[in-house]
């Protein structure tokens, strides 16, 4: 090929992921991990899992209660309904559901579409909004 024709490419040209190759990510953008889910939400890295599905994760460490917030995004965030209604949740839709559906009234539910919402639990399940 003549190299007054060539056509650089460039290199930091994202590819998008296929639907194997999905990359989950927080509201703010970045790729979920364990040491990103603690930074945005709270907990440690170490009990931060992933528990399959549509990039959902899960924190539970039954010895310490830790403080979490909410990112945004829409994304929901649940946790169980013993613990405190959150603070700054003006804006979120904040609910238990009713017994016999999916958390069968024990599971409180938090969708936001700011960041700021915080509250204290033992554990929270992260479920980012597609």
């Amino acid at each position: 090929m003549d190299a007054s024709i060539q056509t650089a490419i460039p290199t930091d040209t994202p590819v998008p992921p296929t639907a194997t190759q999905r990359i989950c990510r927080l509201p703010n953008g970045e790729a979920i991990s364990a040491e990103s889910l603690a930074a945005q939400i709270g907990g440690d890295a170490t009990h931060w899992t992933y528990r399959g599905g549509n990039c959902v994760w899960g924190y539970w460490n039954k010895e310490v209660q830790s403080t979490f917030r909410h990112p945004g995004g829409n994304t929901i965030l649940t946790y169980w309904s013993g613990y405190a209604e959150p603070r700054n949740a003006g804006g979120c839709w904040v609910t238990v559901p009713e017994p016999g559906g999916e958390h069968d009234g024990k599971t409180r539910v938090v969708q936001c579409p700011d960041a700021g919402a915080e509250f204290e639990a033992d554990g929270v399940g992260f479920h980012p909004y597609p």
